[in-house]
């Protein structure tokens, strides 16, 4: 038996870890990039918000109640460089760009510095919470030698992800994950360690698939040219390999689809296949049906071909 485990935001907030987009750019972190006149953070974001709070007007709903997530973030760049074609890495080196993306860097690490003893004693006394139950899951593969793989698309360092499975491991049960062997894959890359002093903004992986930036020369953040193959670290062609796919807490947004079209492609050749899909409440189940719809050849032909479960407690059970 084979698994293959995909994580997305959901699962850092499933583990009380608020490292929304809406936190984001409610955060000084933020602030900051429009107090500096940032031309991403002010023309970009600030107009998207604008847009998306007319569409909610229209239709009588509360924007501060409106549920941000980081592809809207993502549609919200493709939006600016397809306004701005001839702004290029170049140009943004050394201002825009790369402030913006340690702006990112700088919140996400403030907001893992939570990730404590405490918070895993937290997360102890919960262990109801899906993300909990994932993590128990992964301390028994790693010690049972079930083969798995874990793609992580947060931004989260898997340093951090990797101390949080073992520390919580150490918690729960006597086995001990080797902390070294754990196969953790940043395909959006990670946050720069704590300690690490030095700019590295290419660490994170962001922007919009190649189709949608083509007519721009913004080849930093059209994510097929920041091929997270190329670094090792998402291989569609092993995906058929897997008896098993857990997706916890990723969207399937647009933004990412590219990814996710590979996997359905793969898996639409393998029948048998499980499927299994964690969201946060119905609203986000009905969304992400809809998204896989956009994203596969054929949705009902995927349905008869793939055991698709959602939110299926007792597969997270040991």
């Amino acid at each position: 038996m084979s698994t293959l485990i995909i994580l997305g935001n959901g699962f850092d907030l499933d583990l009380q870890i608020d490292t929304r987009y809406k936190t984001y750019i409610e955060s000084n972190h933020f602030r900051n990039l429009e107090k500096n006149h940032n031309s991403i953070a002010f023309q970009c974001f600030l107009s998207f918000i604008y847009e998306e709070y007319q569409e909610i007007e229209k239709i009588n709903k509360n924007f501060s109640n409106h549920e941000l997530k980081w592809f809207d973030l993502e549609t919200a760049i493709v939006k600016y460089y397809i306004n701005n074609p001839h702004q290029n890495y170049t140009n943004d080196r050394n201002n825009d760009f790369p402030r913006f993306i340690k702006s990112i860097n700088d919140f996400i690490i403030d907001k893992s510095k939570k990730l404590d003893s405490s918070h895993l004693q937290y997360l102890y006394n919960n262990q109801d919470l899906s993300s909990v139950k994932l993590i128990r899951l992964i301390n028994k593969y790693q010690t049972s030698n079930h083969k798995y793989k874990i793609y992580n698309f947060n931004y989260t360092s898997e340093i951090i992800l990797k101390e949080t499975i073992i520390g919580l491991g150490d918690i729960l049960s006597r086995d001990r994950c080797d902390f070294n062997v754990l196969p953790i894959f940043p395909v959006h890359g990670s946050i720069i360690n704590f300690e690490q002093k030095v700019d590295k903004s290419e660490n994170i992986v962001i922007g919009g698939t190649h189709d949608a930036l083509k007519n721009t020369n913004a080849n930093h953040v059209k994510k097929s040219d920041q091929n997270a193959t190329s670094r090792g670290l998402f291989n569609a062609n092993e995906i058929a390999n897997y008896d098993s796919i857990v997706i916890f807490g990723h969207s399937l947004g647009n933004t990412d689809k590219h990814y996710f079209k590979q996997i359905f492609d793969c898996i639409e050749n393998r029948p048998g296949i499980n499927l299994y899909i964690y969201t946060k409440d119905g609203d986000s189940e009905s969304e992400i049906k809809s998204n896989i719809s956009n994203i596969c050849n054929d949705y009902d032909f995927l349905n008869t071909q793939v055991n698709i479960r959602y939110n299926d407690i007792e597969f997270l059970k040991i």
